[in-house]
């Protein structure tokens, strides 16, 4: 009786160890996978038209500080990005995924794609400070919303409640910003890195998997040195994996 409670007691402790190991190694790739979208909603809005290509189309309300329509996805990249103000084509592949999908590789699902603190920098001037805001749920810890800082301008000319918009930006015009790029391929596992120049400064990083089929997911996503992000992908067998490695770079 006594062996047989000994031997049940470390089978429940095992067990409960087992399950602990399993969330905190879930845990890990949650906070992975935010920070790794926190740098490449980053990487995007800095790009080249991907900010004006978000709003284009679209008027804002000064009085209410709304948009109209509601931000509904956030493409990974647009396909076709015109000269302001025709609109742009978004890709079909989404940095968010709709609601109740879970984000690749967790069971994390999105809360929402909003704009949040909107506020204009001086009154009457038309030029404006937001965040594009996203929530976690279905996640083994609670996290806090993650928030992409950016600012925007829309015509003061126009009526108050539907102000056309002008243009966005997330970059210091004192402090360049230029993403720094670099792209792998391999059956299955591809990694690589990336880095500044000697006369920047590396600021964050990031990589993301990309596959035709199968599952994928980031094994690794790090800074490399003192100035270049490293990344390594895992992928199914032979599906053929490719991997984007990028560094934000300031110049000095």
């Amino acid at each position: 009786m006594v062996v047989s409670a000994i031997l049940s007691a470390l089978s429940l402790a095992f067990a409960t160890m087992i399950v602990n190991q399993s969330k905190e190694l879930k845990s890990v790739s949650e906070k992975l996978y935010i920070k790794d979208l926190e740098t490449t909603i980053k990487k995007v809005m800095a790009a080249s038209n991907y900010c004006s290509c978000i709003f284009r189309g679209r008027t804002f309300n000064a009085i209410t500080n709304t948009w109209s329509g509601p931000f509904v996805r956030l493409p990974s990249h647009y396909t076709l990005a015109p000269p302001f103000p025709a609109p742009c084509t978004a890709s079909t592949e989404n940095l968010i995924p709709p609601d109740g999908v879970e984000f690749p590789g967790t069971e994390m699902t999105a809360e929402g794609l909003r704009l949040t603190d909107i506020v204009e920098l001086t009154p009457g001037s038309g030029i404006y400070r937001a965040n594009l805001e996203v929530g976690f749920e279905n996640s083994v810890r609670k996290y806090s919303n993650l928030k992409s800082n950016f600012s925007f301008s829309v015509n003061t000319t126009t009526p108050p409640a539907a102000r056309s918009f002008i243009s966005c930006s997330t970059e210091s015009a004192s402090s360049p910003v230029t993403t720094r790029t670099a792209n792998f391929s391999a059956p299955d596992q591809p990694f690589g890195s990336v880095n500044c120049l000697p006369s920047e400064t590396l600021l964050a990083g990031g990589a993301t998997c990309f596959a035709a089929a199968g599952w994928r997911w980031i094994v690794s996503s790090r800074p490399n040195g003192a100035n270049g992000w490293f990344g390594h992908c895992d992928g199914e067998v032979n599906a053929g994996v490719d991997l984007s490695v990028w560094a934000l770079c300031r110049q000095d």
